[in-house]
């Protein structure tokens, strides 16, 4: 299986990608930049908790998906110089990206001079209505440009649409979870239509793997 990924701005007419079993890499002869992105171990091999690690531990994820992050992460930086615009990152994506730069010897000194050639600082939003539809438009462009680079579309469970990727984002909060319960909100779509609101859990509900009744969760 092969993908096009024809980059602007390289002496090479075509590109190709090659499938290895893991995220598509650009064959070596043809971009240079994405080659020494590909090839940068974000992990130092001294430290006991490795920045894959941490970026699961910290966020929440599963080891796999923490892997595809950091993937990703690095397709986003080769859009941020081969795109002919301004990038917008996921949410996923920008957890790595804010973590990396707690990392600031290896991404300033390391990643930026080294492997990028450009420093590359991370924007944050002024609010604001003409703020929102900024980022909301750059991020289509962003999913856009990743399409048109890779031949393929971005994976949705880290790169969603735009109003998935931003309906949501000024109810996220940092949570200590030691401390608190984090328990999924119901959806109108776990319970009967017409149950709502007419004796059947319109008072408390949670859906935890026990009977719901009004207010009152029974094991089963």
């Amino acid at each position: 299986m092969r993908h096009v990924w024809p980059p602007p701005n390289t002496d090479s007419s075509s590109s190709e990608f090659i499938d290895t079993g893991k995220l598509p890499v650009i064959a070596p002869q043809n971009d240079v930049l994405w080659q020494s992105i590909d090839a940068f171990d974000f992990n130092d091999p001294d430290a006991d908790l490795s920045f894959t690690a941490r970026l699961a531990r910290e966020i929440g994820w599963k080891p796999d998906y923490a892997s595809r992050m950091v993937e990703e992460y690095k397709r986003f930086f080769y859009l941020a110089i081969r795109a002919s615009h301004e990038v917008t990152p996921s949410d996923a994506v920008d957890q790595a990206w804010h973590l990396h730069l707690t990392y600031s010897q290896n991404y300033w000194d390391k990643f930026c001079k080294d492997v990028l050639e450009m420093p590359l600082r991370h924007g944050a939003t002024k609010g604001g209505k003409p703020e929102a539809e900024k980022y909301w438009e750059q991020y289509h462009r962003t999913l856009d440009s990743y399409q048109e680079l890779s031949g393929e579309s971005p994976p949705v469970d880290i790169w969603p649409s735009p109003r998935d990727r931003f309906v949501d984002v000024s109810a996220i909060r940092r949570v200590n979870a030691a401390q608190n319960w984090v328990i999924r909100k119901p959806t109108i779509q776990q319970f009967p239509l017409g149950s709502i609101g007419r004796g059947h859990c319109a008072g408390h509900c949670w859906p935890l793997g026990g009977a719901v009744r009004r207010g009152v969760l029974a094991d089963v």
